[in-house]
Protein backbone atom coordinates (compact mmCIF):
# COMPACT_ATOMS: atom_id res chain seq x y z
CA UNK A 1 0.00 0.00 0.00
CA UNK A 2 1.50 3.00 -1.18
CA UNK A 3 2.32 6.31 1.21
CA UNK A 4 -0.38 8.58 -0.27
CA UNK A 5 -3.10 6.06 -0.48
CA UNK A 6 -2.76 5.26 3.37
CA UNK A 7 -2.55 8.65 4.43
CA UNK A 8 -6.17 9.17 2.65
CA UNK A 9 -7.48 6.62 4.53
CA UNK A 10 -6.25 7.91 7.40
CA UNK A 11 -7.64 10.88 6.53
CA UNK A 12 -11.13 9.65 6.12
CA UNK A 13 -10.95 7.65 8.79
CA UNK A 14 -10.38 11.08 11.03
CA UNK A 15 -13.00 13.09 9.68
CA UNK A 16 -15.45 9.75 10.55
CA UNK A 17 -13.92 9.94 14.59
CA UNK A 18 -14.83 13.02 16.43
CA UNK A 19 -11.58 14.83 17.66
CA UNK A 20 -11.42 12.75 20.72
CA UNK A 21 -11.57 9.88 19.28
CA UNK A 22 -8.95 10.59 17.01
CA UNK A 23 -6.92 11.93 19.69
CA UNK A 24 -7.26 8.62 21.90
CA UNK A 25 -6.60 6.31 18.97
CA UNK A 26 -3.35 8.63 18.07
CA UNK A 27 -2.35 8.55 21.75
CA UNK A 28 -2.73 4.85 21.93
CA UNK A 29 -1.09 4.22 18.65
CA UNK A 30 1.82 6.17 19.82
CA UNK A 31 1.93 5.04 23.36
CA UNK A 32 4.18 7.56 25.78
CA UNK A 33 6.19 8.61 22.41
CA UNK A 34 8.71 6.80 23.65
CA UNK A 35 9.98 4.45 20.36
CA UNK A 36 13.37 6.25 19.59
CA UNK A 37 13.37 8.23 23.13
CA UNK A 38 14.50 4.82 24.96
CA UNK A 39 17.17 4.40 22.54
CA UNK A 40 18.24 7.95 22.54
CA UNK A 41 18.64 7.99 26.43
CA UNK A 42 20.34 4.41 26.45
CA UNK A 43 22.90 6.45 23.67
CA UNK A 44 23.37 9.43 25.32
CA UNK A 45 23.78 7.55 28.96
CA UNK A 46 26.49 5.99 26.92
CA UNK A 47 28.03 8.88 25.48
CA UNK A 48 28.44 10.77 29.22
CA UNK A 49 29.75 7.20 30.57
CA UNK A 50 32.53 7.15 28.11
CA UNK A 51 33.32 11.05 29.07
CA UNK A 52 33.71 10.62 32.29
CA UNK A 53 35.87 7.62 32.14
CA UNK A 54 37.86 10.05 29.35
CA UNK A 55 37.79 12.90 32.03
CA UNK A 56 39.17 10.18 34.56
CA UNK A 57 41.84 9.47 33.00
CA UNK A 58 42.81 12.60 32.06
CA UNK A 59 43.01 13.27 35.59
CA UNK A 60 45.10 10.97 36.90
CA UNK A 61 47.80 11.26 33.86
CA UNK A 62 47.29 15.30 34.81
CA UNK A 63 48.87 17.43 37.51
CA UNK A 64 45.12 17.97 39.14
CA UNK A 65 45.83 14.92 41.32
CA UNK A 66 48.71 17.01 42.86
CA UNK A 67 46.99 19.86 44.74
CA UNK A 68 46.34 18.74 48.05
CA UNK A 69 42.29 19.06 49.47
CA UNK A 70 44.20 19.08 53.24
CA UNK A 71 47.67 20.00 55.21
CA UNK A 72 50.16 17.55 54.25
CA UNK A 73 50.95 16.68 57.77
CA UNK A 74 48.02 14.78 57.85
CA UNK A 75 48.18 10.83 57.15
CA UNK A 76 46.59 10.49 54.58
CA UNK A 77 46.30 12.66 51.30
CA UNK A 78 43.47 13.36 49.58
CA UNK A 79 43.73 16.10 46.58
CA UNK A 80 41.30 17.99 44.21
CA UNK A 81 42.20 15.33 41.53
CA UNK A 82 40.82 12.31 43.79
CA UNK A 83 37.55 13.85 44.69
CA UNK A 84 37.14 14.52 41.04
CA UNK A 85 37.59 10.87 40.20
CA UNK A 86 35.79 9.57 43.13
CA UNK A 87 32.73 11.86 41.30
CA UNK A 88 32.97 11.24 37.85
CA UNK A 89 33.58 7.38 38.92
CA UNK A 90 30.13 6.82 40.33
CA UNK A 91 28.73 9.08 37.37
CA UNK A 92 30.31 6.55 34.66
CA UNK A 93 28.61 3.78 36.67
CA UNK A 94 24.93 5.68 37.15
CA UNK A 95 25.37 6.10 33.57
CA UNK A 96 26.16 2.98 32.57
CA UNK A 97 23.73 1.68 35.13
CA UNK A 98 20.75 3.62 33.91
CA UNK A 99 21.35 2.91 30.09
CA UNK A 100 20.73 -1.12 30.81
CA UNK A 101 17.66 0.14 32.35
CA UNK A 102 16.59 2.55 29.42
CA UNK A 103 17.42 -0.87 27.28
CA UNK A 104 15.52 -3.45 29.76
CA UNK A 105 12.37 -0.77 29.29
CA UNK A 106 12.63 -1.03 25.79
CA UNK A 107 11.57 -4.64 25.89
CA UNK A 108 8.67 -3.86 27.66
CA UNK A 109 7.53 -1.13 25.22
CA UNK A 110 3.95 -2.89 24.09
CA UNK A 111 3.22 0.54 22.48
CA UNK A 112 6.46 0.03 20.04
CA UNK A 113 4.65 -3.27 18.58
CA UNK A 114 3.12 -2.53 15.19
CA UNK A 115 -0.32 -3.24 15.30
CA UNK A 116 -0.25 -5.79 12.45
CA UNK A 117 2.19 -7.85 14.75
CA UNK A 118 -0.03 -7.19 17.53
CA UNK A 119 -2.54 -8.68 16.11
CA UNK A 120 -0.53 -11.42 14.76
CA UNK A 121 0.84 -12.11 18.27
CA UNK A 122 -2.70 -12.42 20.26
CA UNK A 123 -4.16 -15.48 17.66
CA UNK A 124 -0.67 -17.05 17.71
CA UNK A 125 -0.62 -17.28 21.40
CA UNK A 126 -4.33 -17.61 22.01
CA UNK A 127 -5.02 -14.31 23.80
CA UNK A 128 -8.26 -13.15 24.48
CA UNK A 129 -8.83 -9.43 24.88
CA UNK A 130 -9.09 -9.34 28.60
CA UNK A 131 -5.95 -11.49 28.80
CA UNK A 132 -4.10 -9.29 26.38
CA UNK A 133 -5.21 -5.80 28.04
CA UNK A 134 -3.59 -7.18 31.23
CA UNK A 135 -0.60 -8.12 29.74
CA UNK A 136 -0.31 -4.68 28.01
CA UNK A 137 -1.07 -3.23 31.57
CA UNK A 138 1.63 -5.49 33.35
CA UNK A 139 4.50 -4.93 30.13
CA UNK A 140 3.08 -1.20 30.65
CA UNK A 141 3.86 -0.87 34.20
CA UNK A 142 7.08 -2.86 33.76
CA UNK A 143 8.07 -0.51 31.35
CA UNK A 144 7.67 2.53 33.30
CA UNK A 145 9.46 1.08 36.06
CA UNK A 146 12.37 0.42 34.44
CA UNK A 147 12.31 3.77 32.38
CA UNK A 148 11.66 5.79 36.01
CA UNK A 149 14.68 4.44 37.35
CA UNK A 150 16.77 4.75 34.30
CA UNK A 151 15.46 8.47 34.39
CA UNK A 152 16.34 9.18 38.24
CA UNK A 153 20.03 7.23 38.02
CA UNK A 154 20.50 9.32 34.58
CA UNK A 155 20.00 12.76 36.75
CA UNK A 156 21.95 11.85 39.54
CA UNK A 157 24.97 11.00 37.12
CA UNK A 158 25.03 14.26 35.78
CA UNK A 159 25.21 15.68 39.58
CA UNK A 160 27.65 14.17 40.08
CA UNK A 161 29.66 15.27 36.80
CA UNK A 162 29.18 18.80 37.48
CA UNK A 163 30.61 17.80 41.36
CA UNK A 164 33.50 15.71 39.94
CA UNK A 165 33.72 18.68 37.16
CA UNK A 166 34.20 21.35 39.55
CA UNK A 167 36.89 19.55 42.08
CA UNK A 168 39.14 19.30 39.02
CA UNK A 169 38.77 23.02 38.39
CA UNK A 170 38.99 24.23 42.29
CA UNK A 171 43.13 23.31 42.47
CA UNK A 172 43.23 25.97 39.31
CA UNK A 173 40.76 28.37 40.22
CA UNK A 174 38.19 28.03 42.78
CA UNK A 175 35.78 30.80 41.80
CA UNK A 176 35.87 29.56 38.03
CA UNK A 177 35.25 25.92 39.65
CA UNK A 178 32.13 27.13 41.96
CA UNK A 179 31.08 29.01 39.30
CA UNK A 180 30.56 25.91 36.35
CA UNK A 181 29.24 23.69 39.32
CA UNK A 182 26.65 25.82 40.70
CA UNK A 183 25.53 27.16 37.81
CA UNK A 184 25.67 22.93 36.29
CA UNK A 185 23.91 21.80 39.21
CA UNK A 186 21.24 24.83 39.07
CA UNK A 187 20.61 24.14 35.49
CA UNK A 188 19.98 20.26 36.16
CA UNK A 189 18.08 20.82 38.99
CA UNK A 190 15.70 22.61 37.24
CA UNK A 191 15.62 20.46 34.17
CA UNK A 192 14.62 17.65 36.45
CA UNK A 193 12.66 19.06 39.20
CA UNK A 194 11.27 22.16 37.58
CA UNK A 195 9.35 20.94 34.06
CA UNK A 196 7.03 19.20 35.84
Amino acid sequence: MSRSLRATIAREKEEKMGVNEVFRASELNSGRNWRNVLTDFAAMSGILAGFSITFVVLILGGSVGDSLLFPQYVEFKVTYGHIAVLFLGISAALFVTAAQFFLLSREFDVYDIPERYREVLKHRYGRTEGEWERFEKESDSKCHKYESSGRNLYNKAVFMIWIGVGSAIWSYNWLVALGVTVLGIVLEFWQTYGQK
